[in-house]
């Protein structure tokens, strides 16, 4: 926490960061709903298996999945039956980093008297409520650091409040992250506080300090083993610390060694006991389903009405053009290790064109891009300054287009924190449609269902 709070400045900064983490928490709250999903199921019941019955198994609690998941077959959606036990089907990072917050929450159903099961509803409403809490700060606490990333890199209050502001309210962050324990919101977490980290200690001060590079290998451990699928992005990181080994910060690279091992030590052992490998864990199960990637599903990334990430925050648009700048910057911090993640996520989009369910499956819009948003917001920051202290030719035109995206970004994640619901993703299941074809359609939008059946 030290580490972070030495990047305020001025005790301005720190009444801003206030604000933008209370303003996160009411607005993320305020629909008063969660927008579940089976997917994180094993991450909102495994902290409290832990903590009340030191387990990270599932085998006296499937019964209670069912019951929490309307009936389902919790086999067919989120636990794998392995070795005699019964374990989650996606990886515990998130769940096992949740647990001491879920310690004191245990702490007080304790004294209130409430039993750790789904068949009391005051247990129930208490779990529902908290799981949607621990999802909002997790996201709110995401937008905390990469406000805190964007001043170390302008120096400037304003650009860092505007693309922090889009971040957390323009973008899937909110339907997303914040309303469900989806393993997104750990990641963007994860993966400011490694810039973070990177603009202090290696880029802006490299040292011989141990701390913050032991630090930093421990949460690039976890980084990597809560959702493997991104690994490639992991590459940044372990250049740059190659780097410091170059300029002969030996103990400092050493820490950062020691640390990624240290914190990936009881996952990568876990991994390989279950699931029998180190990294992939369960995902190594859907390797099968890799293919070439597809064109329609490419495009449909970027573009279906559906699914399309410049159709839900089309904001995001001027980040290409931040791109663009950051290749032309001379002034922002860390330029060169921004750019070093460019190929990494390009290649990142074109493993997602390969999956089967590249759409996300059922979820509020294009799900897998929020693994990506942290660095998309950082080349959105380049146009944003440009945008607010440069000249240039249409600047008022191109100030009018990016205002008007900006509230439509946002009022699309209004529209679905409001008034999501799966019924758009049951077409799915209609004989003759197929996944192409839905997320296509123009006349019935995600967007659209979603504002034609809002209450």
């Amino acid at each position: 926490m030290r580490l972070i709070l030495r990047g305020f400045r001025q005790k301005q900064d720190l009444l801003i960061v206030l604000f933008l983490f209370v303003l996160s928490l009411i607005v993320y709250l305020s629909n008063g709903r969660r927008i579940e999903s089976s997917d994180a199921v094993p991450a909102s019941i495994l902290p409290f298996l832990i903590v009340r019955q030191k387990t990270i198994y599932f085998d006296g609690f499937v019964e209670e999945s069912r019951l929490f998941y309307h009936g389902k077959d919790p086999y067919s959606f989120f636990l794998h039956s392995l070795r005699g036990h019964s374990v989650s089907a996606f990886p515990i990072v998130l769940p096992v980093v949740l647990t001491p917050l879920y310690f004191f929450y245990n702490l007080s159903l304790e004294v209130r008297g409430i039993p750790f099961t789904f068949h009391d509803i005051r247990y129930l409403q208490s779990h529902l409520f908290f799981l949607k809490l621990s999802s909002s700060l997790i996201t709110a606490f995401s937008g905390i650091l990469l406000y805190v990333c964007l001043l170390r890199i302008w120096r400037n209050k304003r650009v860092a409040l505007l693309t922090t502001g889009i971040y957390l309210f323009g973008s899937n962050a909110w339907v997303i992250n914040s309303q469900e324990l989806w393993q997104h919101g750990l990641e963007n977490l994860l993966f400011y506080s490694l810039i973070f980290l990177s603009l202090r200690y290696f880029i802006e001060d490299p040292s011989h300090r141990l701390l913050p590079y032991t630090l930093m290998g421990g949460l690039l451990a976890l980084f990597i083993l809560n959702r493997p699928g991104i690994f490639a992005l992991s590459f940044p990181f372990f250049f740059t610390s190659l780097l410091l080994l170059s300029r002969g910060y030996v103990r400092s690279f050493v820490g950062f060694l020691m640390g990624f091992l240290l914190s990936g030590f009881p996952f990568f052992v876990y991994n390989h006991y279950f699931f029998g490998n180190f990294l992939l864990g369960s995902y190594a199960f859907t390797l099968d389903s890799i293919a070439t990637p597809k064109l329609t599903a490419l495009a449909g990334m970027f573009f279906s009405p559906s699914k399309g990430f410049f159709i839900y925050s089309p904001v995001f648009l001027f980040s290409i053009i931040g791109i663009y700048l950051s290749f032309r910057s001379r002034k922002s911090l860390g330029r060169y290790f921004f750019l070093s993640f460019l190929p990494m996520s390009i290649l990142y989009i074109l493993i997602v064109a390969t999956l089967k369910h590249w759409t996300g499956s059922m979820s509020y819009g294009p799900r897998y891009f929020n693994d990506i948003l942290p660095l998309l917001s950082v080349y959105l920051s380049f146009f944003v300054h440009r945008l607010l202290f440069q000249k240039f030719p249409y600047r008022r035109f191109v100030a009018i287009l990016f205002s008007l995206t900006v509230v439509f970004s946002v009022f699309v994640q209004f529209l679905g924190a409001f008034h999501f619901s799966y019924q758009w993703d049951k077409y799915f299941d209609q004989p003759g449609v197929s996944q192409e074809d839905l997320v296509w359609d123009w006349k019935n939008s995600q967007i659209l269902f979603m504002f034609r059946n809002h209450d």
